[in-house]
């Protein structure tokens, strides 16, 4: 029994690739287009492809010129889920709050910890005198 179904699933598989390789009667060759010529790059003028180098910052928005809602959304949501950005953002305040506190405490030598909970920085100062 399982010698016959063998060969009925070798049977159906071996129509089945015979049905696909089969063209039909009423196919013909499609009519394709290339250059007599082919140029190269150096036969082009090539100045207008060039970059040019500027000193103007990209714009940080760029995707607003495209007008669309989505692409805003995502640059939205790829801001909002950047955790590095976030933390150099934290580690920046951090360090503007540590220049803060050696500034006011006449360079005394101080012991400054910082506690990063979520989005709120907590510093203590521990002079060491």
């Amino acid at each position: 029994m399982a010698k016959r179904n063998a060969q009925r699933t070798g049977a159906l598989a071996l129509v089945f690739m015979l049905a696909g390789c089969m063209v039909g009667p009423d196919y013909k060759k499609p009519d394709t287009w290339s250059p007599s010529q082919w140029q190269r790059a150096a036969d082009k003028d090539t100045s207008q492809l060039l970059s040019v180098p500027t000193t103007q910052a990209p714009d940080p928005q760029w995707w607003a010129i495209f007008n669309d809602p989505e692409l805003t959304s995502l640059e939205k949501r790829l801001a909002d889920q950047n955790l590095d950005v976030q933390q150099a953002t934290e580690q920046f305040a951090v360090s503007r709050g540590q220049l803060l506190l050696a500034g006011r405490s006449g360079f005394q030598i101080s012991l400054l910890r910082a506690h990063i909970v979520g989005h709120s920085i907590a510093v203590s100062n521990c002079s060491a005198l």
